[in-house]
């Protein structure tokens, strides 16, 4: 059964493998243990240093949004006041605030 097939073989030399490495992974654990912790926690330190800066970096952001945002609300306060100041005028008043030039050419 075993001897014939190509499959059978393989699969013989791979199950004996497994054996002989899982033997030695267990005789390297007790070197690789130390080495696999510090490159870990590094990893960690460096994911938590990462991600306080980008933290950092979009709370900056969103405060620089939220300045924007106010300074676009008073602009636009101011615009409405001085349109709603310019509609109190009357009709002259109105045309020498929007169209001087207009009114120094029908003088002349």
């Amino acid at each position: 059964m075993f001897g014939k097939s190509k499959f059978s073989g393989g699969f013989l030399i791979g199950f004996g493998a497994g054996f002989v490495a899982r033997d030695l992974l267990l005789d390297q654990a007790s070197i690789c243990r130390p080495f696999a912790k510090s490159a870990l926690k590094t990893g960690y330190v460096l994911f938590e240093k990462t991600r306080e800066s980008i933290a950092f970096a979009l709370e900056t952001v969103e405060d620089l949004f939220a300045e924007v945002r106010d300074e676009t609300k008073k602009s636009s306060v101011k615009t409405a006041q001085s349109a709603k100041k310019g509609a109190n005028f009357g009709p002259e008043k109105r045309e020498e605030v929007l169209r001087p030039t207009d009114k120094a050419a029908q003088k002349a």
